[in-house]
């Protein structure tokens, strides 16, 4: 056999034990739920706070913020067309059905709104602070159109710099405004989550925020009052945010005399441990932050450990666990953040002897692993602990998914980037689209052993102990 054909021979074997691989893994997959993975980007401040001249239902929304991310991860070809797969779009907007007939009658519709950019520039309440914006208006989507399977897209020339490097914008995820049905529920969103870190949106004219979330066009005699736009728009759109998205909002209304003359929203984060501040006055807890970011772990999740337990525990357990790193007759501990994490959860102190409290020696767990296994033969014993690690890895699974929606999202996306970087398969690696399910569960697989290690025998007993 020539060179040549050996290394075709060695090429083509690799891709089959790859492909295996993803069939294992897509099979694994199935077993446990999808991870909903950041889905974010930039998105100018100008277009999040524009009035389009036209109504934009659900579908246009949704794809005109999947555009412009698409445009802001891709590259531009020679004659200045972005080009986005359909089906692909399909999914990330939620749209079911093969008749892509729709999607195309959509972009068509887009291509033809025209913008008024950055009105909140002009609508401050304090003079002061109004600004005269540098846009006017214009359409987004000069061109588009459809070929092979993909739609492809111009973005107006004198708005690019401003789309796509953004100096002012608001965190938009893809997969937050995908789980809404009203297309009010997006445009408010955006308008809100934008002051998040704020704590409160501007105040704003209830017409202007009914022109952002209904268009320039003739508004029906229905939403003329506010009361009947509250009813209608607002305050369905409000209920749908609260139930579905990642913040909390509440709207604030300004009258004169009985006329509502402004809205504000105020906005929180919600249940996002990572971004509520420690009390400074705390030295203790604040100490076991410091402590516990020293030994590698991220702020948002050392920030969560001092919400779950006392500062002394947790820092008994880091006391526990530097001296055992230290013991030299000691088995060397190839992970000690995930070895912290269990020091804590399981509340380890540190002794005099460094004695393992809390820890059973190795042949009495084995002992008492063996003693819950099924009785009967090897076999059947064997057959017994492989349903227990198996049941074990599928509720670490869950506790890994829950570990990393509970990250605040700047630790999200390095768990990610440290993730794809040792994985050498590709079809593995996780994708700024939604990945598919194999490497889902390859990440899940990484980030449990990253976060926990390999389960131990004690490990497997206590959680033998929840089973019987």
């Amino acid at each position: 056999m020539t060179l040549k054909a050996k290394a075709a021979s060695l090429q083509s074997s690799d891709l089959k034990e790859n492909a295996l691989l993803i069939n294992e893994a897509e099979f694994q997959a199935s077993l446990f739920p999808a991870i909903e993975l950041p889905n974010a980007y930039r998105k100018a401040v100008q277009v999040v706070h524009s009035i389009p001249l036209n109504n934009m239902t659900l579908v246009l929304r949704k794809m005109l913020n999947a555009w412009i991310k698409n445009a802001i991860d891709t590259e531009v070809d020679k004659d200045g067309y972005w080009s986005i797969n359909i089906a692909e779009m399909a999914s990330d907007l939620g749209f079911d059905s093969n008749n892509h007939q729709h999607l195309r009658q959509a972009a068509m519709e887009l291509m033809k709104i025209v913008f008024e950019f950055d009105v909140l520039a002009t609508q401050h309440p304090t003079p002061k602070l109004r600004k005269l914006t540098d846009w006017d208006a214009a359409t987004l989507f000069p061109n588009v159109k459809q070929r092979s399977g993909k739609l492809l897209y111009q973005i107006n020339h004198e708005l690019q710099e401003r789309v796509l490097q953004p100096k002012m914008y608001a965190m938009i995820d893809l997969n937050v405004i995908g789980r809404f049905k009203r297309s009010s529920s997006v445009a408010i969103y955006e308008h809100c989550v934008r002051f998040v870190n704020i704590g409160a949106t501007t105040p704003v004219h209830w017409t202007v925020l009914r022109s952002i979330v209904l268009g320039r066009a003739e508004v029906p005699k229905t939403y003329e009052e506010f009361k009947h736009f509250n009813n209608k728009i607002l305050r369905p759109s409000v209920v749908e945010m609260n139930a579905l998205a990642d913040i909390d909002v509440e709207m604030k209304l300004t009258k004169e005399g009985r006329q509502v003359t402004t809205v504000q929203f105020i906005v929180s984060r919600k249940d996002d441990f990572a971004r509520q501040d420690m009390d400074p006055s705390n030295e203790e807890a604040m100490k076991a932050i410091g402590e516990l970011v020293l030994f590698g772990l991220s702020q948002s999740e050392a920030k969560k450990m001092l919400k779950a337990y006392p500062a002394q525990r947790v820092l008994a357990a880091l006391a526990y666990t530097k001296g055992r790193i230290a013991n030299k007759k000691a088995s060397v501990i190839e992970n000690p953040a995930a070895y912290l994490r269990n020091a804590i959860a399981r509340g380890y102190e540190a002794s005099e002897d460094l004695a393992l409290a809390g820890e059973m020696p190795d042949a009495q767990i084995k002992r008492e692993l063996s003693m819950r296994a099924i009785p009967g033969g090897a076999a059947e014993k064997s057959s017994s602990q492989n349903k227990l690690v198996d049941a074990f890895m599928m509720k670490q699974f869950k506790d890994a998914q829950a570990y990393f929606n509970e990250l605040g999202r700047a630790d999200q996306d390095a768990l990610v980037e440290r993730y794809n970087a040792q994985q050498e398969i590709r079809g593995f690696r996780i994708k700024k689209s939604k990945p598919f399910k194999g490497a889902q569960s390859a990440f899940l697989r990484w980030l449990a052993q990253e976060t926990w290690g390999q389960p131990s025998t004690e490990d497997l007993l206590e959680f033998a102990q929840t089973m019987f």
